[in-house]
């Protein structure tokens, strides 16, 4: 069941990627956000070698200059988005992916890089659909996510099939906890995209 073509993770040290690089059936695209390379947290993204070909990729801060690495709006980490325009070899479409984690104190650097976002994919993904995946660090309602959903659908809201575990993705890194009441971490897509589970 859980036989992804594509996955994405936030938070990625260089050792955890390392162990995650060890999947020889994914090609990783990802870029350490202290430095651009390998350096410090990944927002890095997984796709099935032999399905996906990587036509381009990149990465960008959430920041007011989001083409070197940057803090942006009284963050006291840097945050930044990797993307991979993505050729489906089995349909033959095209697609951008997408992986960011937004800033968890301020609301200000959630907004604003969030708005840095929908610039940039706006120029990177030109007529293609996209898929946005990420920790935003808020819940639904909270402006940052908001300003995602000006132009992007939430999956979990458009899916066909119910959508399937708890609506919660908030755990403290405690595996144990089961209640998960906040929802921080989403999947939007925008474009040609038909969401059939999430």
């Amino acid at each position: 069941f859980y036989d992804p073509d594509l996955f994405c993770a936030q938070e990625a040290l260089p050792h955890q990627l390392a162990d995650l690089k060890r999947m020889t059936q994914y090609t990783p695209v990802a870029y350490g956000r202290d430095d651009g390379d390998s350096s410090g947290e990944h927002a890095a993204i997984f796709c099935r070698t032999g399905r996906f070909e990587v036509l381009r990729s990149g990465s960008f801060w959430l920041s007011p200059t989001p083409d070197v690495p940057s803090f942006g709006w009284e963050s006291r980490h840097r945050r930044m988005a990797t993307w991979a325009n993505l050729h489906d070899l089995q349909s033959g479409k095209r697609f951008v992916i997408v992986c960011t984690h937004l800033d968890h104190e301020y609301v200000a650097a959630r907004v604003n890089g969030a708005g840095v976002l929908i610039e940039r994919l706006a120029v990177i993904a030109v007529g293609e659909p996209v898929i946005l995946v990420g920790d935003f660090n808020e819940n639904p309602d909270g402006p940052g996510v908001q300003a995602v959903l000006r132009e992007f659908q939430d999956s979990r809201a458009v899916c066909e099939l119910p959508a399937i575990g708890p609506n919660g993705t908030f755990n403290g890194f405690d595996v144990t906890n089961v209640s998960q009441a906040d929802r921080i971490d989403y999947i939007f897509v925008k474009g040609d995209a038909h969401v059939i589970r999430q």
